[in-house]
């Protein structure tokens, strides 16, 4: 079933006692549906995708810190629970959900 704005949903940290500093961070959000159906993307700030380049070049991955990718992300300007709800609100309004999150994911057993 495709998301759509006029159906509830919960929106939560993966893991959720997570301590997420707001600039530089990246978290799960799983996003679960009235029916069950669950939805997860990766949450980072600029910041940490510039310290992840910066420790990859140290460290040699991704091509010496050439590059950087992630399945499912999106990127916030901060990393608050206010800007993950603002950004998945408007994703799905949008229409944009599917393509920004993976699933779904059937109901937890």
């Amino acid at each position: 079933m495709t998301p759509t704005a006029d159906r509830e949903y919960v929106v939560r940290f993966i893991p959720s006692d997570a301590k997420v500093h707001p600039l530089d961070e990246n978290i799960d959000v799983e996003v679960v549906f009235e029916d069950g159906t669950r939805y997860v993307a990766t949450f980072f700030t600029l910041a940490n995708i510039k310290m992840l380049f910066e420790k990859n070049a140290r460290t040699g991955e991704c091509a010496n810190g050439t590059y950087f990718w992630a399945s499912d992300m999106i990127i916030v300007r901060a990393l608050t629970m206010e800007s993950v709800y603002r950004a998945v609100a408007d994703l799905i309004a949008s229409g944009e959900f599917e393509k920004a999150f993976a699933g779904p994911y059937p109901e937890d057993s």
